[in-house]
């Protein structure tokens, strides 16, 4: 091994006749590599290897500055267009991407896109979540309630967390300030024992998928019962393949999501294309749902009526050729029988109802949420209304223990 003279960088032989040149430039490691013959040889072009590489260090610095430069000019506008350009296809799913976009175009630029991403203070963000609060929404169908205005400032942060801690071309983020925290409302909080989504009845749910088994097409039929019986989301529900499914131990394998990118995605001066592809589950975590005898027996009919007709095997709700179905056309389908028997319910619907149906058999939040895929936080921010009872039955078993138990002494 031979090395350069202190404070002139490193030098070292890597294999054979390949040597590395290593610099330190503002406290950053800059290496190059190259060949050489021997150590002499190694030596004698050392400098000029190192020179090349600071040359082209400060070249790309200076690219990179102006580039910096130009952005910090940019108003709010064209920085959110270059965040969902440029980063969210590689933080955010497609469906999620389609929700900043439209908040985007909805929300953020009438209100605030012309205005420069510098110049944008915690004042005006305030403004902004009231012009919100007020109007935000007029030509869709009124005003934005305080947890619609929560979400549409966390995208606005997102685009400016972008700005500040990944691009770094500003020095602060406005929209992280204590004082520009939208502020909720107690009328936009419902009751306990009146929460924003109805839960159906184990009737009503049982009703509704004996209609989807009379009236739809078998594909559909199979995501009904599936999210009905298991609580799965609508894109697990699509996903479930046969192999997922293990008869003999009585459980189904929850391992991924289908996910169909929305027509909003495109590609610079292309067609709108709509993309069905399966993703790793929301929580990105694999769970296993025990089943009983009667989903049991209903998983098999699905099964040997899809070889009658011969469906592909893969998956348990399938198209004609055996490919999933994509998420619009089920929930299409799901509502048109929905419709049909004006009924008010949705894929979420019974999802919802499933969760709330386990807690009021008396499961605990730990026990359903390993089978919901929640985590048991999420879960009693979500059900809180539906524990309140099991809260009052737990208070009144342990006053009826202390009266035995004072009784007793």
């Amino acid at each position: 091994m031979a090395r350069r003279p202190k404070g002139s960088g490193g030098l070292r032989n890597l294999s054979g006749d390949r040597w590395q040149v290593t610099v330190y430039v503002g406290g950053k490691r800059l290496t190059r590599v190259y060949t050489a013959r021997n150590a002499t040889e190694a030596n004698r072009s050392a400098d000029a290897v190192r020179t090349a590489l600071l040359a082209d260090r400060a070249l790309s610095a200076g690219a990179g500055d102006a580039e910096r430069e130009a952005r910090q000019k940019w108003t709010v506008e064209q920085y959110a267009r270059y965040y969902l350009r440029e980063w969210a296809p590689r933080k955010l799913e497609a469906t999620t991407r389609e929700r900043y976009r439209q908040v985007i175009e909805k929300q953020i630029v009438p209100h605030l896109g012309k205005k420069l991403m510098s110049e944008v203070t915690v004042m005006d963000i305030v403004k902004w979540q009231d012009t919100l609060a007020q109007d935000g929404q007029r030509a869709y169908g009124g005003r934005l309630s305080s947890g619609t205005i929560t979400k549409v400032h966390n995208v606005l942060g997102a685009i400016f967390s972008f700005a500040v801690d990944v691009q770094e071309d500003f020095p602060k983020n406005p929209v992280h300030s204590t004082n520009a925290k939208p502020k909720a409302k107690l009328d936009d909080h419902p009751q306990e024992d009146s929460p924003k989504i109805r839960a159906l009845t184990v009737t009503d749910v049982s009703r509704f998928v004996e209609l989807a088994r009379a009236e739809e097409a078998p594909e559909v039929f199979a995501g009904v019962l599936l999210s009905a019986r298991l609580g799965l989301r609508r894109g697990e529900a699509l996903a479930v393949q046969w192999r997922d499914i293990d008869f003999d131990a009585r459980r189904v394998t929850i391992r991924r999501a289908i996910s169909q990118a929305p027509a909003g995605e495109r590609v610079e001066g292309q067609k709108r294309v709509t993309v069905v592809d399966a993703k790793l589950t929301k929580t990105e975590k694999v769970r296993n749902i025990p089943i009983g005898e009667q989903m049991i027996a209903e998983l098999r009919a699905i099964q040997k009526r899809q070889a009658t007709v011969r469906l592909g095997q893969a998956y348990v709700t399938a198209t004609a050729d055996g490919s999933p179905l994509k998420p619009e056309d089920y929930t299409s389908r799901f509502r048109a029988l929905a419709k049909r028997h004006k009924l008010t319910v949705t894929p979420h619907v019974l999802r919802h109802s499933w969760c709330s149906q386990m807690i009021s058999l008396g499961y605990d939040a730990v026990t359903i949420a390993s089978m919901s895929g929640h985590s048991p936080d999420v879960l009693l921010k979500i059900y809180g209304h539906a524990f309140e009872k099991r809260r009052r039955e737990a208070v009144d078993a342990y006053d009826d223990a202390w009266k035995v138990a004072s009784g007793a002494r």
